[in-house]
């Protein structure tokens, strides 16, 4: 028996019974989530929202503007991706893998888009978060090997640092790559 238990948790006395539970809640938070997104984009794509979808999300669903930025990025994305969708509204993978594929890749076009998913479709189920995260960053690094130097060199061209004293405080002002 697992703690304390009250009468309406009878179902829940084995150590068992309250891991299923959890995974089976876990799952179909993620499933909800999917088919929310699914609506927000039917919604977002003709205008029927009475305000922008991650206003409206945190106005009248009470999500977080992170979570409702997310499941925006999310389904705007899966629309444009069957596959991807499918494993979303399964509960194979989150809102957050998805947002991060494509918060990752805005700004490439939609072939490497698709040949990117195609490529990685069935992998993406037993990887974490930080994985897809890397995955996507080590695309894109082949894809354009020399953005990521170009980009960390304007990191170290904009380098500034600069202190001020007066009455006996110190002012300092930093702008420095980030590590």
């Amino acid at each position: 028996l697992v703690g304390e238990r009250h009468d309406g948790d009878r179902h829940l006395a084995t150590g068992a019974g309250v891991a299923d539970r959890v995974t089976v809640l876990a799952r179909l938070v993620a499933v909800l989530e999917a088919e929310a997104g699914r609506a927000l984009a039917v919604a977002d794509s003709h205008s029927l929202l009475p305000h922008a979808p991650v206003t409206h999300l945190q106005r009248h669903a009470g999500w977080t503007g992170r979570a409702a930025s997310a499941l925006v990025t999310a389904s705007r994305f899966a629309a444009r991706h069957p596959d991807l969708a499918q494993l979303w509204q399964t509960g194979r993978v989150s809102t957050e893998v998805v947002a991060a594929i494509a918060r990752g890749l805005r700004g490439v076009t939609a072939e490497v888009e698709s040949k990117f998913l195609a490529a990685v479709v069935t992998q993406l189920p037993v990887l974490s978060l930080a994985g897809v995260k890397l995955l996507v960053a080590q695309t894109l690094d082949h894809l354009h090997p020399d953005d990521r130097e170009a980009q960390e060199q304007t990191d170290w061209d904009r380098r500034c640092l600069t202190s001020t004293r007066h009455a006996g405080m110190t002012m300092i002002h930093a702008d420095l790559p980030t590590l």
